[in-house]
């Protein structure tokens, strides 16, 4: 059992060619989360999207780029997510506004998939 999220992932073993799941209880995880590339083959495993949610508020301006703004970045590979929402809650931008945006979720691995989940930001 972990406190957050981050915890979790941080506890998995380093290039680990099985699969870990996370099981991420009905909650509201406010944390932002790195899924470093020395961590494949994660899953994140929701108990649904309108129940668990992952959930920060980065913008382009707040978090040195658009790249960098994601609520959760994920750099390794078959990263698997499951019944979840990711969230990007930073306040809508107003037409015309520079640097607003908000990434749910960064993917910069190979071999991603998602089933079963929400995602919400700004761009």
């Amino acid at each position: 059992n972990f406190t957050t999220v981050q915890a979790a992932v941080d506890a998995v073993g380093v290039l680990s060619q099985k699969r870990t799941i996370i099981w991420i209880n009905t909650g509201i995880y406010f944390e932002k989360i790195i899924v470093p590339r020395t961590k494949p083959n994660i899953t994140f495993q929701g108990q649904g999207f309108t129940s668990t949610a992952i959930v920060w508020n980065d913008t382009a301006n707040s978090s040195h780029g658009t790249f960098y703004s994601g609520s959760v970045q994920v750099f390794a590979a078959n990263f698997i997510a499951k019944n979840i929402s990711f969230m990007n809650v930073a306040p809508f931008p107003s037409p015309g506004d520079v640097g607003a945006q908000a990434v749910a979720i960064r993917i910069g691995g190979d071999q991603a998939a998602f089933w079963g989940c929400g995602f919400f930001g700004a761009q």
